[in-house]
């Protein structure tokens, strides 16, 4: 279950009221699966487009710009380059690094079960947490444990804001090379870059290097 006061009292501006039941409907019209639709909605219907800790994590939004929900997670585009366990996943949250968060789907894109899914997408790499979404967000939302600054990278996410401004909507943190081909966690190395176009441009140039290499992680 989600925590609905936590996530409300915790978003970083107020979010306006949301139809999940149109979310709903589009999901399944998008060949989602109707459990993955009625997992999700209740979390867009008060958190849509919203983000927290002051924007370190942000919900990927539905109905509008480049990272829409839907569009983001079409299957036959940037997820053909993600390590193999990232690719049947549902995401629905990012932080300010381009790093997605979300649920496992099966093969007819449906919900497979609760638990949080994490693409790192500079070290190309995926983590499965034992966590429900319920149990992480809170935890996120709390900082318990320091689930919130891992999620979001609290540090790099302060500092990085402090020498290169807080990305605008749409937009992230972007190594010019990616750490997983040798970049340095360096402000020369860092740039802010629309969040689509970094997702799908550091994950085509991570993996070809990689399977030039023949060491594709998973």
């Amino acid at each position: 279950m989600w925590p609905i006061e936590l996530i409300r009292q915790h978003l970083d501006r107020s979010v306006p009221p949301f139809d999940g039941v149109a979310f709903e409907q589009a999901l399944t019209a998008a060949g989602f699966g109707p459990n993955l639709a009625g997992f999700l909605a209740p979390l867009y219907g008060v958190a849509n487009d919203g983000s927290f800790l002051g924007g370190a994590l942000r919900i990927l939004p539905f109905g509008a710009g480049e990272t829409d929900v839907l569009r983001l997670n079409a299957p036959d585009v940037w997820k053909v380059y993600a390590p193999e366990a990232g690719r049947a996943v549902f995401y629905f949250m990012h932080n300010a690094f381009g790093d997605l968060f979300g649920v496992p789907l099966d093969s007819a894109g449906e919900l497979m079960r609760d638990s949080a899914i994490l693409l790192w997408l500079e070290q190309y790499k995926v983590d499965e947490t034992p966590l429900t979404w319920g149990d992480a967000l809170a935890k996120v939302l709390r900082d318990e444990q320091d689930v919130g600054s891992y999620l979001g990278r609290l540090r790099e996410y302060e500092w990085a804001c402090s020498h290169l401004g807080k990305p605008g909507e749409g937009e992230c943190f972007s190594m010019k090379v990616p750490i997983a081909l040798g970049g340095a966690p360096t402000l020369e190395n860092m740039h802010i870059q629309p969040c689509y176009l970094h997702i799908s441009f550091t994950l085509q140039v991570v993996q070809q290097a990689l399977q030039g290499d023949g060491n594709e992680s998973h």
